[in-house]
């Protein structure tokens, strides 16, 4: 028999878990979200805040994460330290994008492997009613 995962899902990520199931990083980034559900909203946050201070149309999500590396070692009051791979960048860049559709393209990302072309197009392409 096989066992069945059960992750929680993000407002709009369900895109992400049918990427990530397709390979082996992706299991484990699955796995790593759900036992780290405050790993994402420290993304959320200091991505928003670069998109505030910084006023940059794009990013590269290794500046969220260095983020949130030096919170983890300078700031240790109330701070969880998370030992996050740089492997579950792409899924987390992807999550934030398709969560936040405003900042549809604010990543520059690579296609990933398991990932359609259609999946991809939904990361840079506004379609009506968006902003």
């Amino acid at each position: 028999m096989t066992e069945q995962r059960t992750f929680t899902l993000h407002t709009s990520a369900v895109a992400i878990v049918a990427i990530a199931r397709r390979t082996t990083t992706g299991l484990a980034f699955l796995e790593f979200d759900r036992l780290n559900p405050g790993f994402y909203g420290l993304f959320k946050r200091y991505t928003f805040q670069i998109i505030a201070h910084v006023g940059s149309k794009h990013c590269g999500v290794e500046m969220v994460f260095g983020r949130i590396r030096w919170a983890s070692d300078f700031e240790p009051e109330g701070m969880t330290e998370y030992k996050v791979r740089n492997v579950f960048k792409p899924f987390y860049a992807r999550m934030f994008m398709l969560d936040h559709p405003e900042h549809k393209g604010f990543f520059r990302t690579a296609t990933m492997r398991g990932e359609t072309h259609e999946e991809r197009l939904r990361l840079y392409t506004k379609t009506e009613g968006e902003d």
